[in-house]
């Protein structure tokens, strides 16, 4: 039931929000989402964590460079979408 609400229920950031990550060998781990509004890229590791503001145009080169995601742009709203 609970997986039912997070894929389908507009509330969710899953829906309607942007949310990637990837573990690295040596412990690190990336992700970058917009649950705030605000595109933010985090990274951590056993050291600690690191939080940056990412523009909303750079959101298709990022997925592609760090997260090796080639193949997104963005609409005329801004919403991540499927390069054509």
């Amino acid at each position: 039931m609970s997986n039912w609400w997070i894929c389908t229920n507009p509330a969710s950031p899953f829906v309607s929000g942007l949310i990637v990550a990837v573990n690295h060998d040596d412990g690190r781990r990336e992700a970058l989402h917009d649950f705030s509004g605000l595109p933010l890229t985090v990274a951590s590791s056993p050291e600690g964590m690191e939080t940056t503001e990412a523009q909303r145009e750079a959101i298709p080169s990022l997925l592609a460079r760090r997260f090796g995601l080639p193949g997104f742009g963005l609409a005329p709203d801004g919403r991540v979408v499927a390069s054509s």
